[in-house]
């Protein structure tokens, strides 16, 4: 996962959760490397919480958003996730649907748009 770029990281979830939403976070955290300067912020949702598990990951000048949906748990993928009618807002993914591989696959896309920006300036 190409971290050069990335500035803060905000995480809520639920650890004892088994739902695919509340993993993906616990993952997340899992991957970042312990030199780079992130600004993480976790907050540690108790069992018997009905808040959703939320993801927020802001680059230089963009915030990326995923949410857990109040929707069904069926397993799909990014597009479906970003055309999915959940009651999200149209900058948030959904994470009942995405996994760590979307999540770090969205992260990396965006790193390298910045990277060929950084380039082409100079």
């Amino acid at each position: 996962m190409l971290t050069k770029y990335l500035t803060t990281l905000t995480v809520s979830f639920s650890p004892l959760a088994a739902s695919r939403a509340h993993r993906t976070p616990r993952l997340l955290l899992a991957l970042l490397p312990a030199s780079h300067t992130i600004k993480v912020s976790t907050t540690i949702l108790p069992s018997n919480s009905t808040a959703p598990a939320r993801i927020t990951i802001g680059f230089k000048g963009k915030e990326i958003k995923f949410v857990e949906s109040k929707g069904s748990d069926k397993k799909g993928g990014k597009q479906e996730a970003m055309a999915a009618t959940t009651g999200l807002a149209d900058d948030e993914l959904d994470l009942r649907r995405l996994g760590i591989n979307d999540v770090v696959e969205e992260v990396d896309r965006y790193s390298r748009m910045l990277a060929r920006k950084e380039a082409l300036d100079g």
